[in-house]
This record gives structure tokens, sequence and C-alpha cells, in this order.
């Protein structure tokens, strides 16, 4: 996707619609003043808000 206007509800779609594309439940934080640790992501809803 490269151009100057950009469809976000059609790239809202494509995010939500194909799992390849959904974040990891879980990430390595490498925050140095806690040290590497496994991190749960919040679950957002479909409008991006924290639930």
């Amino acid at each position: 996707m490269t151009a100057d206007d950009v469809d976000f509800p059609a790239a809202r779609r494509t995010f939500i619609e194909d799992d390849r594309l959904r974040p990891p439940k879980t990430v390595l934080s490498l925050a140095p003043f806690n040290g590497p640790q496994q991190v749960t992501l919040r679950i957002a809803d479909r409008k991006g808000h924290d639930c």
C-alpha cells in the first residue's frame, strides 16, 4: 500500500480478517529497568479501545 490517500476502513478490515496480520498475544519486552520478560498485550475491541 503506497499511495497518498489511505483507505483506513479497508486497512482495518484487512487486519481484522487476516489472522496472519494480527499481533501475537505475548511479546518479549526488553525494558532495561525490568530486564527481558514475556508480557501479554491488551485486547482492543474493533474500534481500537482497550477491553
